[in-house]
């Protein structure tokens, strides 16, 4: 993908010593971080396991014009803190691939049109299993405990509704652990994130068979439905009794938003990632859920959550 788009030469470093598998980007591989030949580059891409990613952008980010980490961009909101070194050294954005679909700019859009937001439902579920053909997947770091769970791997959806509504004041949230899975990392998030003047229902879960992924916004002028899967935006006007469907196809293609998402890095163009304190903030959301499920579902606040000290 990065030679489609034009990018002369590859620099693959592994972490895991698996040469061969990092062999195939047709560049130059380095077996290891100790053996890599600091040089500047353009883009670093950090894709190593949760717990690196700090570490990682930290000892690449000097070097590199522009950085993107894999989401989420570190365990917890207050390991983020250390990568506001990088400020005025690179640009540092966070992996956040639904705000590249050309269907998420059309709910943008639209979403004026449904009037005062009365209500939101946000659900996400998938089968882990399916995620990594051919991988087994206990091997990942999906399910080992303080680096995994449903809330670290699905953080895409907390991402996208911080960028359509803004911040809640509370969040309650009860987390599923274990389950039929077999793991002991949260399968389930369920959370409550309330809003001045509405709620919204926000559904995570990687054990589900079959998958589904949505949003509904219901307001006093209308509704407004995105099916993620199927890259289809609804608008339904309770006023004119009129509906308006976009298909947007392209979203389907990984590889697409992918390349979408570094060209915006590169290049400025295609949409922008989410910032640092975007990216610090939605996993912030997600340790306010965890507070909230430990001390049984209560309703938290950033600051009661005692997030950050």
């Amino acid at each position: 993908m990065l030679r489609r788009l034009g990018v002369g030469e590859v620099v693959a470093v592994s972490v895991s010593g698996r040469g061969p598998f990092v062999g195939g980007v047709g560049g130059v591989v380095w077996e290891s971080v100790e053996s890599w030949s600091r040089g500047e580059v353009d883009l670093t891409v950090v894709a190593t396991s949760t717990a690196r990613h700090v570490g990682d952008a930290l000892l690449f980010g000097g070097c590199s014009r522009a950085v993107l980490v894999e989401k989420p961009v570190a365990l917890v909101a207050r390991d983020a803190g250390r990568l506001g070194a990088l400020a005025g050294v690179c640009a540092l954005s966070v992996s956040s691939p639904l705000r590249l679909m050309r269907a998420f700019a059309q709910v943008r859009e639209w979403l004026p049109d449904v009037g005062d937001v009365r209500g939101v439902e946000v659900v996400c579920e998938s089968w882990l299993p399916d995620w990594r053909p051919g991988r087994d997947y206990l091997d990942s770091y999906s399910v080992v405990p303080g680096e995994g769970g449903v809330l670290r791997d699905l953080i895409h959806e907390v991402d996208y509704c911080l960028a359509l509504f803004g911040s809640p004041l509370t969040v309650a949230a009860r987390l599923v652990r274990g389950s039929h899975l077999g793991v002991a990392v949260e399968s389930r998030a369920q959370m409550c994130w309330q809003f001045d003047g509405f709620s919204a229902g926000v559904v995570v879960d990687f054990g589900c068979r079959v998958p589904r992924r949505c949003l509904r916004v219901t307001g006093e002028r209308g509704e407004l439905c995105w099916d993620v899967g199927a890259g289809v935006v609804v608008l339904r006007s309770v006023v004119s009794g009129a509906v308006m469907v976009r298909c947007f196809p392209g979203d389907r293609d990984r590889d697409r938003l992918v390349a979408r998402q570094v060209g915006a890095c590169l290049w400025g163009v295609g949409g922008v990632p989410a910032t640092l304190a975007e990216g610090i903030e939605a996993l912030a959301w997600c340790d306010v859920a965890r507070e909230s499920d430990a001390r049984g579902g209560v309703p938290l606040s950033m600051a009661g959550a005692g997030v950050f000290g």
